[in-house]
């Protein structure tokens, strides 16, 4: 449950430095002054796993949905290949979104819709233009930092925790304790910790 962040020089540079020059990598984007950042769910399995949308994505996100529009003219991908980013189509309300291919099976194949969060089997799958397919996820996955005495989440504060994020309509206060693949965070809503509500 705890991550060590380390800085690595060789010769005096700082290697982070040195793959954020060289493009390899992305800044996060940082809590100026202390000021919390605004946030929305956009996926929850669990208070230890969910995705959250950043209010200032909301413009990148918008701007993908237009491009995606005419997926279906995309070209067909003819070799599924697992971590394949693409375009794929969201059989719940048929619409296509950037995802990244998890597995191929008789079943169909399942992705993971990267801008949301979301798994879903699928057969409808297109290439995605460079522009789209370079662009960084627009989803953080998130774990809520857990009370030094609790263990794992319970059903209820799990009940409890999807009600309060109303399939995305809350708008909460985001701090990041941790960041890495899983981001441990705190979320506000109306100055009150969710943690510990």
């Amino acid at each position: 449950d705890s991550t060590t962040y380390v800085d690595i020089h060789v010769n005096g540079i700082n290697i982070t430095e040195k793959l954020v020059e060289a493009g390899y990598a992305v800044l996060n984007e940082n809590q100026d002054d202390g000021e919390l950042l605004t946030c929305f769910t956009s996926h929850i399995n669990s208070p230890s796993e969910f995705w959250v949308h950043l209010e200032s994505s909301v413009s990148d996100l918008e701007l993908v949905s237009e491009q995606l529009v005419n997926a279906e003219n995309f070209a067909p991908i003819t070799e599924i290949e697992e971590e394949v980013i693409c375009a794929a189509k969201f059989p719940d309300d048929d619409n296509w979104y950037r995802a990244k291919i998890i597995i191929h099976g008789s079943d169909g194949t399942e992705v993971l819709f990267m801008d949301y969060g979301n798994a879903s089997l699928t057969d409808e799958l297109r290439n995605l233009p460079e522009k789209l397919k370079n662009m960084p996820a627009l989803s953080r996955k998130c774990a809520l930092q857990k009370p030094a005495n609790i263990k794992s989440w319970s059903k209820e504060a799990e009940l409890k925790f999807t009600e309060l994020a109303a399939e995305g309509a809350t708008v909460f206060h985001i701090s990041f304790v941790a960041t890495g693949d899983i981001s441990i965070v705190e979320l506000y809503l109306n100055n009150e910790s969710i943690t510990e509500q």
